[in-house]
């Protein structure tokens, strides 16, 4: 487990997105590089929808990791990240019953 994704998480290991350590790791170290950058939505969008038309897609278990990632870094309070010395990922703490995702078989819970 990559320590600095981990402290985004809050260090939820639960979330923590291991199909896509074990099968994509340049990706996962790109989206923890732009993290805390304005490029992180654009590339998260770019890597859930194909644009182009001609892209093979992730396989289900390693699209639902992105999309939960980028569900979590849709959802985070304006103003959080390094600067206040937290993980960007805490709030994830007060998400409610009725904001879990489900994505047929696999329903990762925040």
């Amino acid at each position: 487990m990559d320590e600095t994704l981990l402290h985004m998480l809050n260090g939820r290991k639960d979330i923590y997105p291991k199909n896509l350590e074990q099968q994509f790791l340049r990706v996962l170290n790109r989206i923890i590089e732009l993290w805390y950058s304005p490029e992180i939505n654009d590339y998260l969008t770019d890597l859930l929808i194909d644009s182009r038309g001609d892209r093979q897609g992730f396989p289900l278990e390693v699209a639902s990791e992105l999309f939960v990632l980028s569900m979590i870094f849709a959802r985070r309070p304006k103003g959080v990240g390094k600067k206040q010395g937290c993980g960007v990922l805490a709030f994830v703490v007060l998400l409610s019953d009725k904001d879990r995702l489900s994505t047929g078989a696999i329903e990762p819970v925040l």
